[in-house]
């Protein structure tokens, strides 16, 4: 996603991530691939997971990022620590839907990581 690097946000924050969330997100990259491609439906969202940056894309500007996670901050000492991570916000609303997208992310990935 180095793409990213030429698109300011409109604001980047620290974020501390749900560690069960994370963990989905390792795990789905590990046994279904890296990169990979999500379809919120339900929001409209394309998500677009790597080991290094989560994006998600407004499906008809698909071009435009939303919102992205990265700079994970992997020396944490259990599995049930929450992560550290910088959170880009590229929209005035994006940190409005920021939790509806977490949740669709995560009820997708256990759907694909049970289904798999």
């Amino acid at each position: 996603m180095n793409f990213l690097r030429d698109i300011p946000p409109l604001r980047s924050i620290p974020y501390a991530l749900d560690a069960a969330l994370y963990n989905h997100v390792r795990l789905a990259l590990l046994r279904i691939g890296n990169p990979l491609e999500l379809e919120l439906e339900k929001l409209g969202i394309d998500m677009v997971l790597e080991k290094a940056c989560w994006v998600g894309y407004h499906e008809q500007q698909i071009s435009l990022p939303l919102i992205a996670w990265e700079g994970f901050d992997s020396g944490r000492s259990a599995l049930d620590t929450p992560v550290g991570c910088t959170m880009h916000l590229y929209h005035q609303h994006s940190w409005l839907q920021m939790p509806k997208i977490l949740t669709a992310m995560d009820e997708e990935l256990q759907l694909r990581l049970t289904t798999k």
